[in-house]
């Protein structure tokens, strides 16, 4: 490259050479330049020849370094195609190894698939035995309820699921016993907590659903302590279906009693428009039965009330006991849910409600107010004179005392409740004279 420079450099100096002397001979035609002038057109012609050749040598080493890439880059491609079929054989085995390992892997796809669908079914199957027992045990616990509100109390019968054995078992009194050796009533109580129960269970599935309920004689073949639980029961599940204005409800009874006991719960109810009759099957004739007054229980809270203010006559005394034992049961029973000795004797209730310490005190050490015995007081006298370690009577003052604790006992649990049925007998009377009252006999407890 430098005698390729060199030469290029005199050719340079030579052309300037002679364009100066062509220059000084136009300037000065009459000087004689023609020697030099062809002297230096030799210089000039003999140094072109030199770069031509240098020129030539230059090109010839550029076509043979074009043909060394080009015969390397055929190299090249030859070693990669070469280098791949190497590759090739290499990993030939690999990829018919890797085949059948993907065969092989959709196949296990496969039967996982088939595993999870089988184990879905499975867990479906225990999710459908679980409702199923789960069902078995609401439907039980609901059973249970049911049988607890007619009897007020857990443990007076109740039935029990075996899982194991897979069948019912019956609890009386703590004892599990056969079916055959219960009563004919605690059968049919059975019967009604399951009756009511089904329904609720139908009502779930289908709340749009509605009812014509028929129940044929509810109190039959019970005593007269398990009829207030079952008319109770009776009267909250008939409020519970009479809120649908389309279900229609049939009581058949022998009982008088029962009529005028659920009748009362139209005017409970929040259906205003709600219709409900009366009627009476009688010498094959069907008529329709007076109403009765629903002020019968506010009638005798009254006459209490009046007793302990001296205005009802000497021979009060015959039935003013019952009449105390029933007010005291009915709002026991209605209000709490339990009977007399529940309601007095629950800790809960004097220490939540509004009693004093000394009024706490008070009922607590006379609980001899339920002695009255539930018949009539002239009943009560005739099995105390058969009795030889009878002594006496309860005297007046006794009676009196226990129902005016009755009424206190009461008011304190819920004075708007007795202020209210007093009230509506006694129209003329205040309800600030009844506050006054009982306020004056409370005021003598807490003295």
């Amino acid at each position: 490259m430098n005698s390729i420079d060199e030469k290029f450099r005199k050719l340079k100096e030579n052309y300037q050479i002679i364009n100066e002397l062509i220059d000084i001979k136009c300037e000065k035609p009459q000087e004689e330049l023609s020697n030099v002038l062809n002297n230096k057109l030799i210089n000039f012609n003999r140094t072109y020849y030199d770069c031509q050749k240098e020129i030539d040598k230059l090109s010839n080493a550029i076509k043979k370094a074009n043909d060394g890439i080009k015969r390397k880059e055929n190299i090249r491609e030859a070693l990669i195609n070469l280098n791949n079929k190497l590759s090739y054989e290499d990993i030939k085995e690999v990829t018919k190894n890797i085949a059948v390992k993907e065969n092989e892997r959709q196949n296990y796809n496969e039967e996982i698939a088939k595993l999870k669908n089988s184990n879905i079914d499975k867990r479906n199957k225990i999710t459908e035995y679980e409702e199923k027992e789960e069902n078995i045990d609401l439907a039980v616990d609901l059973i249970n309820e049911n049988l607890r509100c007619i009897f007020l109390s857990e443990k007076r019968l109740y039935i029990k699921y075996d899982s194991k054995l897979k069948n019912y078992v019956i609890v009386s009194k703590g004892k599990e016993v056969s079916p055959q050796s219960i009563s004919t009533g605690e059968k049919n109580i059975i019967a009604l907590a399951y009756f009511f129960t089904d329904i609720h269970k139908k009502q779930q599935l289908d709340n749009n659903e509605n009812y014509f309920l028929i129940i044929d004689d509810p109190v039959s073949s019970f005593d007269s302590n398990n009829k207030f639980g079952i008319i109770s029961f009776l009267d909250t599940k008939l409020k519970e279906y009479s809120n649908n204005q389309n279900n229609k409800i049939l009581v058949l009874t022998h009982d008088y009693q029962v009529i005028n006991n659920l009748f009362k719960f139209k005017g409970n109810s929040n259906k205003k428009n709600k219709e409900v009759c009366r009627l009476e099957l009688k010498d094959n004739q069907i008529t329709e039965l007076p109403q009765v007054s629903s002020n019968s229980y506010s009638a005798m809270m009254s006459k209490l009330y009046d007793y302990l203010n001296d205005d009802l006559s000497d021979d009060a005394e015959l039935y003013i006991g019952n009449m105390a034992r029933k007010v005291f049961n009915a709002y026991s029973t209605f209000n709490y849910r339990c009977n007399i000795d529940g309601l007095i004797n629950d800790e809960d209730i004097l220490s939540k409600s509004n009693f004093t310490d000394k009024e706490r005190e008070y009922f607590k050490s006379r609980r001899y107010l339920v002695l009255l015995n539930p018949l009539s007081h002239t009943e009560n006298r005739a099995k105390l004179m058969d009795d030889p370690y009878f002594n006496e009577e309860y005297s007046n003052f006794d009676i009196k005392s226990s129902i005016r604790n009755i009424l206190i006992y009461i008011y304190k649990l819920s004075p708007n409740y007795v202020i209210k049925n007093i009230c509506t007998i006694k129209e003329n009377l205040k309800k600030e004279e009844i506050i006054e009252k009982f306020d004056s006999w409370i005021k003598e407890i807490n003295e």
